[in-house]
């Protein structure tokens, strides 16, 4: 009986919440466990419409997890790419049709997160004018 005495009474201390002295888990960023405010996101709401013949750009933007991110993407259409190191999506479309488009973000932690996002781009016709 001397043996379970103090496994009962850590099961106790368990059970009623008392703090039996293990040592803290190490803070920091990309260490809190279930911190969901740390966790990576795309956090772009939309994308900008483009125009076939004329340049595109547009930033990226990301929140959590550990810096740098790294980018990419499926499903752009012919003429944009996106800069997997700073996530800027450009060039000059070349269709007119409305993309979906997935975009991947990949943080720097050891565990490199991969979160995505898919974002609908819309690429339109050049309006001529009349007359």
């Amino acid at each position: 009986m001397r043996l379970f005495a103090p496994l009962l009474l850590l099961c106790l201390a368990c059970l009623a919440g008392c703090d039996i002295g293990f040592p803290e888990q190490e803070k920091g960023p990309g260490k809190e466990l279930n911190d969901v405010s740390n966790e990576p996101a795309i956090t772009n709401p939309s994308l900008p419409q483009g125009t076939i013949g004329f340049a595109y750009n547009v930033q990226m933007h990301g929140a959590g997890g550990v810096l740098p991110y790294t980018w990419s993407a499926v499903g752009l259409p012919a003429g944009l790419s996106i800069d997997a190191d700073t996530g800027v999506v450009s060039g000059t479309p070349q269709t007119a049709a409305i993309h979906s488009v997935t975009f991947y973000m990949v943080e720097s932690s050891p565990l490199q997160i991969v979160t995505s996002r898919v974002l609908q781009l819309v690429i339109n016709e050049p309006v001529v004018p009349l007359g």
